[in-house]
């Protein structure tokens, strides 16, 4: 019986540090996805459940370094970015980098060493993105939520949401992911998962680490059925 219940008790250890790597993938424990802005009945219905909200706007842009211009996948964040894990800057593209929890500072951008090789820059620069300067202030080498799509056809450029407005890039019929990750207790993120289903609108869905990306999924149900018949076992 002591040999039962160790093994069921080691098995529900792996099953939960399974779950906080996937959330690294995701960059939150939940995340609810639009194609508008994300309603503010959302941001109230987290606070409810105590839960940690930030937003995120992700679409494609072309940044420019003098006459040099290239599509960059533009990702804006808000100050509390990211939720979960976190990102390793350089201040060249070869250096291995420093890990930190934060977001870039206003006015300042964070770019891919694939965008600083293409548009032959480097950390002290100046970007314009949109009709708004900014100062390339490190570059990023690792990020956590973008696991799987390491292969996209733009590189990255990360910059604080509150700097968008003086970019003017986001305009009407702009394609935008809008995004509100969340984290939080796995009962506060069930209950809050529950209680937003029949509230979401059109355009709207929510993902969790099982239906994000088929990759998290498969991963966790191959691992679930191995620690089961360990547990049989």
């Amino acid at each position: 019986m002591v040999a039962i219940t160790a093994v069921g008790f080691f098995t529900k250890r792996v099953e939960s540090a399974l779950s906080q790597q996937g959330a690294l993938l995701l960059g939150g424990d939940l995340v609810v996805l639009a194609d508008h802005a994300i309603p503010q009945k959302f941001n109230r219905l987290a606070a409810k459940h105590a839960l940690k909200a930030v937003k995120t706007y992700e679409f494609p842009s072309m940044v420019m370094a003098e006459d040099v211009g290239q599509l960059a996948e533009i990702k804006a964040v808000d100050s509390g970015f990211p939720l979960r894990g976190d990102l390793t800057l350089g201040q060249t593209i070869n250096d291995a980098g420093t890990v930190v929890k934060s977001a870039p500072s206003a006015g300042e951008v964070w770019i891919e060493p694939r965008l600083a090789n293409v548009l032959g820059v480097q950390v002290g620069d100046t970007l314009a993105v949109g009709e708004k300067q900014m100062r390339i202030s490190a570059i990023l080498q690792r990020e956590p939520s973008r696991g799987g799509d390491m292969f996209s056809f733009a590189p990255r450029l990360m910059m604080l949401a509150d700097d968008l407005a003086e970019t003017k890039l986001i305009q009407y019929g702009s394609r935008v992911k809008y995004q509100l990750l969340l984290a939080g207790a796995p009962d506060k993120i069930a209950a809050f998962h529950g209680e937003i289903k029949p509230l979401l609108a059109r355009g709207e869905r929510v993902q969790d680490l099982r239906n994000a990306r088929p990759e998290i999924k498969l991963a966790l149900d191959k691992a679930e059925q191995f620690l089961g018949l360990s547990a049989m076992v």
